[in-house]
C-alpha cells in the first residue's frame, strides 16, 4: 500500500514510537493511544472521524497539540479501517516544509586543545 514511498520503521521517542513511512513521521504510538499526523486541510476529516487532538498533563496545566489526533480505539482492531486515514495522516506529512537537519556541534582543532592542555594559554 506504501511501499513506494519507503520502508515503514519504527523510532523510539517520548514515551512510545514515532511510526515513519520513508523520512516522513506519519504516527505516534503512545501510552495515549494512536496519534496521526493532521494538519488544516485534513482536520475536518479527523473531527468527524470522532478523533481529537492529543493532550497531556504538565504540572502548569493541559498541553494539546493540534498536530498530532488520537484516533478512536475501534480502528486499531481493523487495519482496513485505518488504512485511509494512515494514507491521509501521509499526505499531511508530505505537505509539510522539509525539516532542517541540525549542524553537528563543531569540535576544536586538535592543536589548539592540546596547547590549552600543555599549559600554552598565551598567558603571559
Amino acid at each position: 500500500m506504501f511501499a513506494p514511498c519507503g520502508e515503514v520503521r519504527l523510532r523510539r521517542m517520548f514515551s512510545g514510537h514515532g511510526v515513519y513511512l520513508g523520512e516522513h513521521c506519519i504516527a505516534l504510538a503512545i501510552k495515549a493511544g494512536l496519534c496521526l499526523r493532521v494538519d488544516a486541510e485534513s482536520r475536518a476529516a479527523f473531527e468527524a472521524l470522532g478523533a481529537r487532538p492529543f493532550s497531556y498533563a504538565k504540572t502548569s496545566g493541559t498541553v494539546t497539540v493540534q498536530a498530532w489526533w488520537q484516533v478512536p480505539d475501534t480502528l486499531l482492531d481493523d487495519p482496513d479501517a485505518l488504512a485511509p486515514w494512515a494514507r491521509l495522516s501521509f499526505e499531511t506529512a508530505r505537505r509539510l516544509p522539509p525539516k532542517r537537519r541540525r549542524a553537528a556541534p563543531r569540535k576544536p582543532a586538535a592543536g589548539a586543545q592540546r596547547g590549552l592542555l600543555a599549559g600554552e594559554g598565551g598567558e603571559g
